[in-house]
């Protein structure tokens, strides 16, 4: 299967970076959160896209992962630091 797939992995990363433009263009006005960010240096194949949610905006990232999930968008944590807070996000 990986094999299959990395004779289309030009298409398959085209793709996934289409669908991320998608995304950043439509979340890109929304305040709290940041977006992932590509330099002209390095390109961002979007394994997964990831966003920042910042603490000081009335919603942390377990809050706002509920509330996706009662409009039928799956999320997860990933990345996550070992400080006190991001321990309370991981036993939720």
């Amino acid at each position: 299967m990986g094999v299959a797939q990395l004779e289309r992995i030009e298409q398959i990363v085209e793709r996934k970076r289409a669908i991320a433009h998608a995304y950043s263009n439509q979340l890109k006005d929304v305040t709290g959160i940041e977006l992932p960010i590509e330099e002209p240096w390095a390109k961002n194949v979007y394994w997964v896209y990831g966003i920042i949610v910042k603490e000081n905006k009335g919603m942390n990232a377990l809050q706002l992962a509920q509330r996706l999930a009662e409009k039928g968008v799956e999320t997860r944590p990933f990345f996550l630091g070992m400080h006190p807070r991001c321990l309370d996000i991981r036993q939720a």
